[in-house]
């Protein structure tokens, strides 16, 4: 059954409009900055807004199919998982703003009250909407080329890689071609999308009531099978694992390779995995954005693939 959200505002003389919501559905997700202000100041602000987003897909085990981050909004490209899409959002948004307020000594409301989001229509046309958010800055006169443009799933389309934080290939197995058979059309929808294709393939009046009973949950092709591990064993794991191979880990190579191995893994909140491996929750966070922002030393990642590697043979 959809599940129907509605949200009233004090003094509003009408409910809000209903979001229908479901696992397995894809959403055009948009969040504006209140009163249209800039919600990112610098870098190390978007850094953090997908360092969430890194979070909220570990707890929700939603897809990113897609993002864009511009000065005062955002684009994602949402497939919902059982976790209410609006939830997912909720937590994104309050944590970014409880960020935003106490860095720069704020209060209040950094985004609009209510994100829009669109449910799509179908499967096929996922290329082009991917390809008109990818677009955002150049339209926007931000650059000239998108290769240079840092903060949305461009390169990552270009490039696919397990350090993407959009999941391309996933994407490609929901479209069920490969890079090689996307990258040619991808490159010609840059420019050749505009705002009135994409509106087109968004499920809207009857249509939508027609496709509600044909939305369903799609087999968690990555995570079938795959059981959750603590972040107690793996840091087991990783000392059995460093004594083996003689590796001779320095502390703070150990904790990188935990907090990675825990991100992959561990399905416990930053408070407990914290307690477990004992690395301050700040730490955590400069990790994450050591990996995110591609620091990690190339030797430590090959240990950290070549263990996750062992694990997932281990636990699917």
């Amino acid at each position: 059954m959809y599940k129907y959200v509605i949200l009233y505002i004090r003094g509003d003389k009408m409910p809000r409009k209903l979001r229908v919501q479901q696992a397995g559905m894809i959403h055009h997700v948009i969040a504006r900055g209140n009163n249209k202000e800039d919600i990112f100041n610098e870098d190390n602000d978007r850094i953090r807004y997908l360092q969430l987003i890194e979070r909220y897909k570990n707890r929700h085990m939603f897809k990113l199919l897609a993002y864009c981050l511009m000065d005062n909004h955002v684009h994602l490209l949402i497939k919902q998982s059982e976790v209410d899409l609006s939830k997912t959002m909720q937590g994104i948004q309050q944590s970014y703003t409880q960020y935003f307020n106490k860095k720069y000594n704020s209060i209040g409301h950094v985004f609009h009250q209510r994100f829009k989001s669109k449910p799509v229509a179908d499967d096929a046309y996922l290329l082009s909407l991917i390809a008109y958010i990818n677009n955002n800055p150049k339209k926007a006169g931000i650059v000239d080329d998108l290769n240079d443009y840092r903060w949305s799933s461009h390169m990552e389309i270009l490039k696919p890689s397990k350090k993407n934080i959009a999941d391309v290939h996933y994407l490609f197995d929901i479209i069920d071609r490969n890079v090689n058979e996307v990258l040619p059309e991808y490159l010609w929808l840059l420019g050749e999308v505009n705002e009135d294709h994409v509106k087109a393939q968004y499920l809207k009046g009857r249509e939508l009531e027609e496709r509600k009973s044909e939305i369903y949950i799609e087999d968690k092709v990555e995570s079938k099978g795959k059981r959750t591990i603590a972040s107690e064993e793996i840091k087991s794991i990783l000392e059995n694992y460093n004594k083996e191979k003689r590796l001779h880990l320095s502390l703070a190579n150990k904790r990188r390779l935990m907090v990675l191995l825990c991100d992959e893994f561990c399905d416990e909140d930053d408070n407990c995995i914290s307690n477990n491996i004992n690395v301050s929750r700040s730490r955590i966070s400069g990790i994450r954005s050591e990996f995110l922002r591609g620091l990690i030393d190339s030797g430590l990642l090959n240990i950290y693939n070549e263990i996750k590697f062992e694990l997932n043979e281990l636990y699917i």
